[in-house]
Order: C-alpha cells, then structure tokens, then sequence
C-alpha cells in the first residue's frame, strides 16, 4: 500500500493578496438610537404667589445622551405625583402660551442651566407638581426628570393673600419675644407669655408683664412701641 510523505521546507517571507467584489447597499438609511439623557435635577427657584408663576431651572441633556444639544422640551403638570408618574403624557402640558420667560423649543448646549418662568393656570389648586423631558431630532425621548411640586398656600400672614386675623409670623414673634425677654434682663421683670398655635396660624394671645425692680418693688413700664396692627395681642402691667 503506498504511503504518502509530506514534507517542509522553510521559505522567504511572502505576500498575498485576493481582490474582492464590490458592493452597494441602497436606501439605506442610519438610525439614531440614542435618546437625550434623563434630566435629574429639575428644581423651583422662585415662587411668586401673587403672579401664580413658577421659575424652573435644570441642567440641559445632548442630542445623544449627555452630548449635543437636545431639539426640545416636553413639561407637564399634574395636581399629585402620582397621576403624573403614571401617565406622563396624559397630564397637561406646559405649552408657550403659559412661559413668560425662557423657551421650550431652543434648548442650551448639554451642560448650561436651562431655565423657564411658568404662569400656573389652576386657580383652584394650591399644589402643582412638574415634570420634564427632552427630546431630539429623531423624535427620541429621554426619561421622565425627577419630580418638584409647588404650593400656592400662602404661609407668611403679613405677605399676600394673608387674612387680616391670621396673626404675625414666627419671625415676628421671635422678634417680640426677643425684645420682651431682653427688657427683663435689664429691668427684672417676671412674665408670662401665652402662644396660641391653631390650624396652621400662631398668635400671640397674651403678654402679661409683672414689673419689679432689683429690690422687689413694682416699677412702671414706658408705652408699649413695638409692631402694631396684625396682632393679636394684649399687655398688662
């Protein structure tokens, strides 16, 4: 039976080349997969209760991801969080109309702050939550932002839409307090100082104030002329 013998031999360092066919592929057309990032700083910068408007500020996504510049902004509203994390496209949008400064459809380069001033038209709400995404040119959608929410109950009872018996604010009892309390370091007094806190409102139901001198003998006050007006508070020597 024969056999066969293979044998090698070492050779000089060579080349070789093999041309190929060409190819062309038509009407072809690539995809832009990658949306703008999710924006997650959204936040309130300025409320103003009076002209029922709200500044937002955030830090502007890319085109793709965080590089670029984003085609456009889509912010919503809702009265509760979770209506509007459950159906962010349902909830009402944030249209041109309601922006009375900064735009919507001219986004900042990846990056800047963006910031818009929204006149809030829900007259009957007092808490308004917000919402923002950024889109680009392919129609790609980043994320929903994190969510901030606004109240329009006003707190400061000597700021705007305050009541005429709501009383002075915490400040301005820190203030009277203060004030009382360093007269009776000087002069020795003893006092009682009633608080009244009801329905989210504190007064100031009573200030009585025994004089006494150093000797324990009643002295007289001068008049009483702090703050007046919005307070509800009486004095007694």
């Amino acid at each position: 039976m024969p056999t066969s013998t293979t044998s090698y031999q070492p050779v000089e360092t060579f080349e070789r080349q093999s041309a190929a066919g060409v190819f062309q592929l038509l009407d072809y057309k690539p995809g832009d997969g990658f949306p703008p990032s999710r924006i997650t700083d959204l936040e309130v910068v300025k409320v103003s209760y009076s002209d029922r408007t709200v500044l937002l500020r955030w830090t502007a996504p890319g085109d793709d991801y965080d590089q670029g510049q984003a085609t456009q902004y889509d912010v919503r509203m809702s009265r509760d969080t979770r209506s509007l994390r459950s159906g962010f496209d349902r909830a009402t949008p944030v249209n041109g109309s309601m922006l009375t400064s900064g735009s919507l459809s001219n986004p900042v380069p990846a990056g800047f702050h963006e910031y818009i001033q929204v006149l809030v038209p829900l007259s009957d709400d007092k808490t308004v939550v917000f919402a923002v995404t950024a889109q680009d040119a392919s129609g790609n959608t980043g994320g929903a932002s994190n969510f901030v929410s606004v109240t329009f109950d006003y707190q400061d009872s000597y700021g705007e839409g305050s009541d005429g018996g709501s009383g002075p604010s915490a400040a301005m009892i820190g203030a009277i307090v203060g004030g009382v309390l360093g007269a009776a370091l000087i002069i020795g007094v003893s006092i009682v100082i009633a608080v009244k806190i009801s329905s989210g409102k504190t007064r100031i139901r009573e200030i009585r104030i025994t004089p006494r001198d150093n000797f324990g003998a009643d002295v007289d006050l001068p008049p009483y002329s702090g703050p007046q007006g919005k307070m509800d508070a009486t004095a007694h020597a």
